[in-house]
């Protein structure tokens, strides 16, 4: 059974937030010539919903707009309904592109569309790019302009722990050798791979404090999978370096940055040390930090003993 989450941020401020992330290359493509800065939102709806769903959860519904003035065959639009809301009010992250003249009774239409079928990379790769790029710049928005997110680096983690269906924290893993990342995974879950893009509707991890009772659900760590995607194209990791990038999940979606350098997980300290790595790179306040394998043990086993004092 879901909970009532406490979410860090309305949904009245993430359509404000939305209309700055949105931009003439996250629209879909048929509309970037006619894009403006008095519209930001317009053609956004399903990469924005996506978006909203990730930080207040509910499922993606999808309405027809076929038959209605000014659309065409096949055109559509989306909206958001979270199972402890009012059905009859669903949240509509882009209503206001309708500009006063909404096409009401599209409810008869109503669609739920899973993010798998929404966000499919071999169907709709621009539907992806789009959806990455806009959450990239919300996120940035949000945390009011960090310089790492100019980083192309960055950029790359970031766009990869999007993959992730995590509810509780998306990680995303990239490997690089000599300047150029040659693998990269997201966290998700160790049973079924090949649903590596489904999860429950309610993590079990939800209200478990991070690092801690590590025995209890069954996901698998971005590293873990990096590691696994090295050893497929039989590329040794002792010639390479992680740089991981964290993004907080329900109720929050802010990027995870950390305020001093420290690796806290015991079980990739583990494996990264296992593996050979030469090093972890953590964004730190608004920086990248190089942390050497030979430390992150030590720092893992601090910060647990941090955890329990």
């Amino acid at each position: 059974m879901q909970e009532r989450l406490k979410f860090n941020i309305t949904r009245e401020q993430f359509v404000e937030y939305a209309r700055i992330a949105a931009n003439f290359d996250t629209c879909l493509t048929d509309y970037t010539p006619k894009w403006n800065y008095l519209d930001p939102l317009a053609d956004h709806c399903a990469i924005a919903t996506c978006a909203a769903q990730d930080i207040f959860g509910g499922d993606l519904y999808r309405f027809s707009l076929e038959g209605h003035e000014g659309f065409r065959k096949g055109d559509s639009h989306y909206k958001l309904i979270h199972p402890l809301d009012n059905p009859d009010k669903p949240f509509d992250p882009t209503f206001e592109q309708f500009h006063g003249h909404y096409p009401w009774g599209l409810e008869k239409t109503a669609v739920i569309r899973e993010r798998s079928y929404t966000l499919n990379p071999i169907r709709y790769p621009d539907s992806v790019r789009r959806y990455k790029l806009f959450s990239l710049r919300l996120a940035n928005v949000r945390v009011e302009g960090n310089p790492l997110f100019l980083d192309t680096r960055y950029q790359e983690c970031f766009f990869q722990a999007l993959d992730s269906p995590c509810k509780k924290m998306r990680f995303g893993c990239k490997a690089m050798r000599d300047g150029e990342f040659v693998a990269g995974e997201a966290n998700f879950t160790l049973l079924e791979p090949e649903k590596r893009n489904e999860c429950k509707d309610w993590c079990v991890r939800l209200n478990i404090r991070s690092r801690t009772k590590q025995q209890l659900g069954a996901c698998g760590h971005a590293e873990r999978w990096t590691w696994k995607s090295l050893l497929r194209e039989e590329i040794d990791p002792h010639d390479c370096e992680l740089f991981v990038v964290g993004i907080y999940g329900l109720g929050n979606g802010l990027p995870y940055i950390k305020e001093k350098a420290q690796f806290s997980c015991p079980q990739c300290a583990k494996q990264i040390t296992e593996a050979g790595f030469k090093a972890v790179n953590m964004p730190v306040v608004n920086r990248w930090v190089r942390v050497p394998t030979c430390e992150i043990m030590d720092q893992a086993n601090e910060y647990i003993k941090e955890l329990g004092s």
